[in-house]
């Protein structure tokens, strides 16, 4: 897995959980639990981040808006081209 490819598994955990899915993350690092937080679905993929790049990683990492990282996500969530700079 890329950088980028884990950006986007990222975003797509993001989209999901909300603004605190990092603390999330961790904690179903820690725990191995990743149901609890309904990451089951990604488990693989982010314990593949967790081995490949590591906790630290996690926390200086910076998404960049949804609508670029998953832009058909962004769509179905509403945004469009003309009401992309509002959110």
């Amino acid at each position: 897995m890329n950088e980028s490819q884990a950006i986007e598994v990222l975003a797509q955990v993001k989209a999901k959980v909300g603004r605190m899915f990092k603390s999330q993350i961790r904690e179903c690092w820690m725990t191995g639990n990743y149901r609890h937080h309904c990451l089951e679905q990604w488990s693989s993929q982010l314990q593949q981040i967790r081995n490949q790049f590591g906790p630290t990683w996690l926390t200086r990492v910076k998404l960049p808006p949804i609508k670029i990282v998953l832009p058909n996500l962004a769509s179905q969530l509403g945004f469009t081209p003309e009401n992309w700079g509002k959110d």
